[in-house]
């Protein structure tokens, strides 16, 4: 960290100052200015900070009614992301967001001249020339924002156990904790302004939930603009209670890239092959007393358990592979980085190749799931095409189960105590 900043952070916390910046996926959260209409029928009241770059102006706390949606278009020219809490009192992933903050505001700023010229200025007028670059900096980013997810966690339980005894403020020492929370942090450079969102973490039920495959892409997948904000609500209104994702394919390749929130993946069968020379013995399992197989509904064989009912991940290693797309053509989510983990320490194959429609029609998806900061791992069994109306059934495969439960595990322990 820069020599000087550490001393500047701690005197800007003591007065209640704003820090910086915000958590990131994995590309740059952009915004951009746009006109709207707040429609605030049905919302529940939640829990905004408000932080000026300027150090004598403090942060406030307030309760207002707002959509996600209309909260990110009130801040113009800057950038947005999302987090969660695990247990409430922690934060999932938050030393990665803190390690791909430098990156993206770096790349934000520079991406347009007269942007750089006027952020840079404002920075070096409010931390001091020596201090111009301390943005960049991992730690900067750390001692900065904890303070402000702290308030933000603080002020929203206060006013769950408000609601909760009808106005009656309990002391601190109250067991009682809300559900758990979504944090979105959106910065703005011009004006300079940090605000966060805090709300109940709302999902889904996970049964039986299905993703749609529409036509479509992003512009420039790695930075998430709120122009796509704006793009993707056609496709929102596609969403309903058993509709859990659309997920965008290329018209041309027909490949699946990714969600409209979401990263996608898909098991695939892995080639005779590299069965073959892998599990030279897979043709025998059905001799094996110690493994029973459970079968998809056209008879083909998915997955493999052991006697005592989990996941036999030494065959599902030798069976199957997991398919996404590249990295760097998406926008990687925190928990696409836990997904790529529990391949790598497992043994599972990955193929960095954008799944095909045409291997769904001929029965090479033998399972899928999404993943995202809300939705961790969910599974997905049935996939519908959009221009013809139709569904497919994919089933279920134990290896999504294997890497649901290994992800969940490495949540737990990837996460900062912030309360």
């Amino acid at each position: 960290m820069f020599p000087t900043t550490k001393t500047l952070l701690f005197s800007l916390l003591a007065r209640k100052t704003p820090s910086k910046f915000m958590f990131t996926r994995m590309g740059i959260d952009t915004l951009q200015n746009n006109s709207f209409h707040q429609d605030t029928s049905g919302l529940i009241p939640l829990v905004i900070i408000t932080s000026s770059w300027i150090p004598s102006q403090p942060p406030t706390a307030t309760i207002e009614t707002k959509s996600f949606d209309s909260f990110l278009l009130e801040c113009p020219n800057g950038i947005y992301t999302s987090a969660r809490t695990i247990s409430y009192s922690r934060i999932l992933a938050l030393e990665k967001h803190f390690a791909r903050l430098a990156k993206s505001l770096d790349l934000y700023v520079n991406d347009d001249q007269s942007r750089k010229d006027r952020v840079e200025s404002k920075i070096t007028e409010i931390l001091g020339r020596e201090n111009s670059q301390a943005y960049k900096s991992v730690d900067f980013w750390r001692d900065a924002l904890y303070p402000l997810i702290k308030m933000g966690l603080e002020k929203n339980r206060q006013k769950f156990l408000n609601d909760l005894h009808h106005d009656h403020v309990l002391d601190d020492s109250s067991n009682e904790t809300p559900n758990e929370a979504k944090i979105t942090i959106s910065i703005s450079v011009d004006p300079m302004i940090v605000r966060l969102h805090v709300c109940d973490l709302k999902l889904k039920d996970p049964k039986d939930q299905i993703i749609i495959l529409n036509k479509g892409s992003r512009h420039n997948p790695t930075s998430k603009q709120i122009s796509w904000v704006e793009e993707r609500k056609e496709l929102e209104k596609l969403l309903t209670p058993r509709v859990n994702e659309v997920v965008l394919y290329d018209p041309e390749s027909f490949h699946c890239t990714e969600g409209l929130s979401s990263n996608f993946f898909v098991v695939e069968r892995l080639p005779q092959n590299e069965i073959s020379s892998a599990n030279p013995t897979s043709t025998n399992l059905q001799n094996n007393p110690e493994k029973s197989s459970i079968s998809k509904s056209d008879g083909s064989q998915s997955s493999s358990i052991s006697s005592t009912g989990t996941p036999d991940i030494e065959y599902l290693t030798k069976s199957f592979r997991v398919a996404t797309s590249p990295p760097s053509t998406v926008l990687m989510g925190t928990i696409m980085q836990l997904v790529i983990k529990v391949c790598e320490d497992d043994g599972i194959k990955i193929s960095y190749t954008s799944p095909s429609i045409s291997d769904l029609q001929t029965d090479q998806w033998v399972g899928a799931f999404i993943t995202s900061t809300s939705r961790l791992v969910l599974p997905i069994e049935t996939v519908r095409l959009r221009d013809r109306n139709s569904e497919l059934r994919i089933g279920s495969n134990m290896l999504v189960q294997h890497i649901k439960n290994r992800v969940e595990e490495l949540a737990k322990q990837d996460s900062a105590k912030v309360l």
